[in-house]
């Protein structure tokens, strides 16, 4: 690459988190168009997006400027093919049911010979891994235990790089997908991670200053889908949250839904805050911090019985709480609304007995301001 330069220099942090540079606001510049990276140079504090500095986005060139070109059609293949050798490698690893050193040192050797495949999920990651692993030398048995199911998970569950790729785009996310910050936000995450367990996930947004929930309210700003979500999500467990974040999203709530693979990018990107945790302490989940509710149904307590005609219960759930209301598992005098379907049961015989307000689903949607 060749352009005209300026006097400004600029460092890019890379994948690794290492410094390369320097570089000029122009080739920066030119370098943005293709990729989304961050950018120090000297008097700065700390590191930033390069799209965020208007000096970089609104850079003029004074001459003219020739880029790299290449082929992206080719450079695909090319990427697709190593990656279908480093899965197919992974899984022959795998096939014992058992990663040994010897197996995660080739593995490291194949990485650092083929390094078209660092560049997306989930080759980044086990690079990355396999890199700390490595690090000092030793592999302990934790170590060991926690590659080898990084690599089941993100290797031997998928058949091909294909699936492996476009995974999450059979996932109701956000499309485009949003950047995400973490200081002052709240997460939810559902599903199965590669980046590791759920407590995990939720640790490394709480140690950069986000909250985090059990499940998706209207005050949940990201709710976090792991990458092994099955294709048959809507049949499993942790669909039913999908569906309530889904349903929110629907009501006009702000959650935004993202796959772990791009929440990941940014994971990368946001500074841990220093002493937030030691390594030793259990992280408890904090309680949400919930804005004040408003809405048509702000203040009012509703509890759901029985099975109604076409809403499912987290659906229904997610419609109360949206409109600014709040869902109890048991009636009482506090109760203003029982929303009863078919088969309502005990639920039911407690209202009437405290003389709580009994309506149903076409009442409710009403009262939500959508009948």
């Amino acid at each position: 690459m060749s352009m005209k330069t300026g006097d400004r220099e600029w460092l890019i942090l890379d994948r690794f988190n290492q410094p390369q540079g320097p570089y000029t606001t122009s080739e920066v510049s030119t370098l943005l168009r293709r990729r989304d990276f961050v950018v120090c140079r000297a008097g700065m504090e700390d590191w930033v997006l390069a799209r965020t500095v208007p000096e970089i986005r609104n850079y003029q060139s004074g001459g003219t400027i020739y880029e790299l070109h290449v082929d992206p059609r080719r450079e695909r293949i090319k990427f697709e093919d190593a990656m279908d050798q480093l899965l197919r490698l992974c899984r022959g690893f795998l096939s014992d049911s058992f990663l040994s050193e010897d197996e995660i040192k080739k593995l490291s050797d194949w990485l650092n010979s083929h390094e078209e495949v660092l560049t997306e999920w989930p080759g980044n990651l086990i690079a990355q891994r396999v890199e700390e692993v490595l690090e000092d030398g030793i592999i302990t048995e934790e170590e060991r235990a926690g590659l080898q199911t990084l690599l089941e998970k993100a290797a031997g569950s998928r058949p091909g790089v294909a699936l492996a790729l476009t995974l999450a785009t059979r996932l109701p996310v956000d499309d485009p997908a949003p950047d995400i910050s973490f200081a002052g936000e709240t997460f939810c995450f559902t599903g199965e991670f590669v980046y590791g367990a759920r407590n995990k996930c939720e640790k490394s947004v709480l140690d950069r200053g986000a909250t985090c929930q059990g499940r998706p309210t209207s005050a949940t700003g990201f709710f976090v889908i792991g990458t092994i979500a099955n294709p048959r999500w809507a049949h499993e467990t942790y669909g039913r949250k999908i569906e309530a974040a889904v349903s929110l999203k629907n009501s006009g709530c702000g959650i935004r839904i993202v796959a772990e693979e791009h929440w990941i990018r940014f994971l990368d990107l946001a500074p841990v805050r220093p002493g937030r945790f030691s390594q030793n302490t259990r992280v408890a989940e904090p309680k949400p911090q919930r804005a004040r509710p408003s809405g048509p149904l702000a203040g009012k307590t509703f509890v759901l019985t029985g099975t109604l005609p076409n809403l499912k219960r987290e659906e229904a759930t997610a419609k109360i709480e949206a409109a600014g209301g709040r869902v109890s598992g048991s009636v009482s005098k506090k109760t203003d609304y029982v929303v009863a379907g078919e088969e309502a049961g005990s639920k039911l015989d407690k209202a009437q007995k405290l003389g709580v307000k009994i309506i149903d689903e076409k009442e409710l949607l009403r009262m939500c301001g959508e009948g």
